[in-house]
């Protein structure tokens, strides 16, 4: 069975936008969502997925690597 964070990390590769904490949480039936949060800051503090501010103001993660995320990094 896959861990929290290597679902993360293969929803955010196979997502054509960035996903907020909730976005992720639903579909891959993590619960409760702050497992997910958990999980997306570490990975952030890890240097693989950035947490940017989205269209709504809501935090979204996108692969650290995704060329297309030109927003600032938001701690």
């Amino acid at each position: 069975m896959q861990t929290v964070r290597e679902r993360v990390l293969k929803a955010l590769r196979l997502a054509t936008h960035p996903l907020d904490d909730d976005e992720l949480s639903g579909p891959l039936n993590i619960h409760p969502r702050q497992t997910v949060n958990q999980a997306t800051r570490k990975l952030e503090r890890e240097g693989l997925i950035r947490r940017v501010s989205g269209p709504d103001g809501k935090l979204v993660n996108v692969l650290a690597d995704d060329a297309g995320v030109s927003a600032p990094v938001v701690s």
